[in-house]
């Protein structure tokens, strides 16, 4: 199996019952992540994070189409690396955008603040930070036609172990990222998160003044992750690996 397709397979395992069945009535975020993967073979599912009998007809509907051994709806391993290798041969790095990162109480969990006009670069964090383990809250994925938006971003924030703003010449005067600043902020006093919220600069716009010696990292390479090759003026290798560390503590 190629490197994309175990990338994917990674995503369509749950890190609690690792290569174990899944079944009714288990319940789960990778549930969600096979009724998508389902959906862009064309197999119709609605999202969910329940393994009920509507997502067993599914899976026993992929396994008819694509003559698995087993016939059986349930999700095991032997489906779980088919499932990959036909979304690898079929769909391509596409897949890879429909998955989030399956959940226990350890994941740490970022909402991405950004720009729509960055979205090209927020794409390759936000595949990054979901390809190391850390579940992402992003508007384009996470929030819903009809929801109030300014409460849909306060509970997300919440939610957030990390807040991860995209700053950039596009985003410094836009309304919703300076909003999403705000909240984290506004948490960040309220509850003594100690630095809930970073940045990530994209290019030469300098951070806010009331926020100089905010944590920061200064650009990122093609594939979204840190790029060391540009040093600012303080160690951004040293605060990746601590906001890291701060991340993943939680």
């Amino acid at each position: 199996m190629d490197s994309r397709a175990l990338q994917i397979e990674r995503y369509l395992r749950d890190p609690i019952v690792g290569d174990g069945v899944l079944a009714p009535p288990f319940d789960g975020q990778v549930c969600e992540n096979i009724r998508s993967a389902l959906r862009l073979l064309g197999i119709r599912i609605e999202s969910g994070t329940r393994y009920d009998d509507k997502l067993k007809s599914a899976v026993l509907e992929f396994q008819e189409t694509y003559s698995h051994e087993n016939q059986d709806g349930l999700f095991g391993p032997g489906t779980r690396r088919l499932l990959a290798q036909v979304l690898d041969t079929e769909i391509g790095a596409r897949a890879l955008s429909v998955f989030a990162a399956p959940r226990t109480a350890a994941t740490p969990l970022v909402f991405l603040s950004y720009a729509w006009a960055d979205s090209g670069a927020v794409d390759k964090i936000d595949q990054w930070l979901r390809d190391q383990g850390i579940a992402v809250r992003r508007d384009t994925r996470d929030f819903t036609p009809g929801q109030q938006l300014p409460e849909a971003i306060k509970d997300a924030i919440v939610q957030a172990t990390k807040v991860l703003v995209v700053y950039s010449a596009n985003s410094k005067d836009r309304d919703w990222p300076r909003f999403e600043i705000s909240v984290a902020e506004q948490r960040e006093e309220k509850d003594g998160c100690r630095d809930l919220l970073m940045y990530l600069v994209l290019d030469e716009t300098p951070l806010p003044k009331h926020d100089p010696h905010r944590i920061a990292v200064f650009r990122t390479r093609a594939n979204g992750s840190p790029d060391w090759e540009r040093p600012p003026t303080r160690d951004s290798r040293q605060i990746w690996r601590d906001s890291s560390r701060g991340v993943r503590r939680g």
